[in-house]
Order: C-alpha cells, then structure tokens, then sequence
C-alpha cells in the first residue's frame, strides 16, 4: 500500500486493526492501483480512500468520522435536483419466456411517481430484481444534495459528511 500511495503522491495511513494483514497473491490487470488496492482491501473488510494528502485505509465501520465543517465562503451555490420527482414510488418491467409462451410483469413499491422499465426481461425473478434495484436507485437519488464549491477541496469527497 505504501508503493502505491507514494506512486501518488499521497502518504498510507492504515487503522491499527488492519496494519501488518497479509493476503495472498492477488494478480492486478489492466486495473488503475487505486482500483486494485480498493479491491484487496475490501476484501479484508476494509475501506480505502484518498484524502487530505493520503491514501487512507480504515475498517469498514469508520467511515462515520466527524463532518468536514464549511463556511459559508467556502460555498458558491447549492441545489437539490428534482427531488421528489426523482423519488421512485412503483416501478414496474416487463418479462418474456418465449420458450414457455410466458410473459408477465412484475412491480416493487407503490404510489407515485410511477416508473416502467424499458427493458424486456428474461424471467420474473429477474425483472423482480431489476425493479428492485431501480427503486433503491431511485431513493438514494431523491436524497441527493449538489454543493459548488468557491475552491478546491481535496479533503471532501463524494458522500462525505458535511456541516456548515
């Protein structure tokens, strides 16, 4: 980790739970270091990120640090697109088994705004998935928060907890 991070420019910081964990041989191909690092420790029950100048590993349940405070100089405009309308209530697709002559279609939640799938799925259990998938995309998508910023910030990353 340390190779990478200097191939960076960044410093490794890694939690004390983490520090002297071996893995096997892992084979990196055609993947940025990042990527790759990102992978192996993930698989250890970890998280990376860089910021404020390192390359930081930590256990997965520490990324709840302390918010980044910022003033109001440091913001230049914010805006909560779309919302609600963004928010999925019901979201439907559309199966076919043409071997079988079966076709369907499937839905998770309810209410509005309602959303159909444009794509024709294989069977009912994976369009139940793809309906799924899109209704959570759609929840995390209506809690969206855009902040423009007056300057750089390399110590502020996408999802990180902030207060002004």
């Amino acid at each position: 980790m340390a190779t990478v991070a200097r191939d960076h420019g960044l410093n490794a910081k890694v939690a004390r739970v983490l520090e002297g964990l071996r893995v096997g041989q892992l084979e990196q191909f055609e993947e940025p270091d990042l990527v790759f690092l990102e992978r192996i420790v993930t698989q250890t029950g970890g998280r990376v990120r860089a910021r404020n100048g390192q390359l930081e590993v930590f256990a997965a349940g520490e990324l709840a640090t302390r918010p980044t405070t910022l003033g109001l100089r440091d913001i230049q405009g914010w805006s909560a697109p779309l919302g609600a309308r963004l928010q999925s209530g019901r979201v439907t697709a559309r199966w076919s088994y043409p071997k079988s002559g079966r076709a369907g279609e499937v839905s998770a939640g309810s209410g509005e705004p309602a959303f159909v799938l444009g794509e024709l799925f294989a069977d009912a259990d994976e369009a139940r998935r793809a309906c799924q998938a899109a209704r959570e995309d759609g929840q995390r998508d209506a809690a969206r928060l855009a902040i423009a910023l007056t300057a750089l910030r390399t110590d502020i990353g996408a999802g990180a907890a902030l207060q002004v």
